[in-house]
């Protein structure tokens, strides 16, 4: 099987479930609705959240996917906390309990695709969500 059949059985065996959260509260805007997402793969599971307007439409897998592999990204390209406060904007005092809580969820989210994705898998899931411009 060549690489391009290879990325899409992988993309074909991710499955997403979604949800309308019970609770909608810390949304991005009062038109965004937040869902839970799980993701099955592997026989492994990963469970999010995710943020979007509805009149734009609703949770895809790759919108999603893309969502929490850059969320990933931004703990993982950063030092440690207070590196990840400076460059997402978080560092004045107003915003820093606001920048803790983003970066504990950024390494959360870092944490359980490393269990579930090798690191190849996901440069290659990145590589594919680009090209189909979910990122």
């Amino acid at each position: 099987m060549d690489v391009k059949g290879k990325v899409n059985k992988m993309l074909n065996e991710i499955k997403m479930n979604y949800r309308k959260a019970r609770t909608q509260k810390d949304l991005f805007t009062s038109e965004h609705v937040l869902y839970n997402c799980d993701f099955k793969y592997k026989n492994e599971t990963i469970k999010t959240t995710y943020q979007c307007n509805p009149r734009h439409g609703k949770p895809t897998r790759d919108d999603v996917l893309a969502c929490i592999i850059s969320d990933a990204e931004a703990y993982e390209f950063t030092k440690d906390e207070a590196d990840f406060l400076i460059e997402f904007g978080y560092a004045d005092s107003k915003h820093i309990r606001e920048g803790l809580k983003a970066y504990k969820g950024c390494k959360a989210i870092s944490e359980r695709l490393h269990k579930v994705f090798t690191d190849k898998e996901l440069d290659t899931l990145r590589g594919e969500l680009e090209e189909a411009n979910a990122f």
